[in-house]
């Protein structure tokens, strides 16, 4: 990855939620680890576009990533976990308990999706192509997260400490604090959402929004992003 600035953090849209809804991906470096934030599949009503996509190489090494987040279960979010894993990430995988619970089942019905496409390709082109990721890669995936609570700050090391706050778009999704310390002692924070769900919700089974009070840095989803947003009593049946 080159050598890093010293008191330089540098931030890397490497997923293609960039340009569009779905493979969510950021990479953050530091002088100390390079961090992933989520590793999710483009997913669009193109599947051969969508395989090509997810089965290419990562601009990054794997193997150089130290840690990587995972702020909610939908596949355009965790999806390339497993890919990551089979490139050769060996790092810690942080989430909440809750969407570590439900990783499996949904990584285990990806990697069922990805062998059937796979199939149907090389019908198409009249030659083999193999699934980018298989069962194994999920099952490595499992022993390599670890589960966290809400807002308490632990300390990965001595230069990385985060916070998981509510966040309401799923069950089990959280925004992130990343507390990150340069060689001068300075604390750098850099507050992640992933995707928000709404902040008046009457639902049993998601949190209210956690509120971040500062940051030095904020990366935020900005799909749905339209100050007056359509909820249930404003949305019209087209039928």
């Amino acid at each position: 990855m080159g050598r890093k600035k010293q008191n330089k953090i540098k931030i890397t849209f490497c997923g293609n939620n960039a340009n569009e809804v779905t493979g969510s991906c950021i990479l953050i470096e530091t002088e100390y680890s390079n961090i992933l934030l989520e590793c999710g599949l483009v997913q669009s009503a193109n599947s051969l576009e969508d395989y090509k996509n997810n089965a290419k190489a990562f601009p990054f090494k794997a193997r150089n990533i130290d840690f990587l987040f995972l702020n909610h279960c939908h596949i355009d979010h965790i999806g390339l976990t497993p890919k990551l894993i089979g490139d050769g990430f060996e790092g810690k995988i942080i989430t909440t308990p809750i969407t570590a619970r439900l990783m499996k089942p949904m990584l285990t019905d990806s990697c069922g999706i990805i062998a059937r496409d796979a199939e149907n390709i090389s019908r198409k082109r009249g030659k083999e192509i193999y699934p980018f990721y298989d069962e194994e890669d999920v099952d490595r995936t499992l022993e390599l997260t670890y589960e966290y609570g809400y807002d308490e700050i632990f300390e990965l090391d001595k230069n990385i400490s985060f916070r998981f706050l509510h966040n309401s778009h799923i069950i089990g999704a959280a925004q992130l604090e990343l507390f990150l310390k340069t060689s001068t002692g300075r604390i750098e924070k850099i507050l992640y959402t992933s995707d928000l769900g709404g902040f008046k919700l009457n639902n049993h089974y998601v949190d209210t929004n956690g509120i971040c009070s500062k940051a030095n840095i904020v990366i935020s989803e900005s799909t749905y992003g339209e100050r007056f947003r359509e909820n249930q009593n404003s949305c019209k049946s087209s039928l």
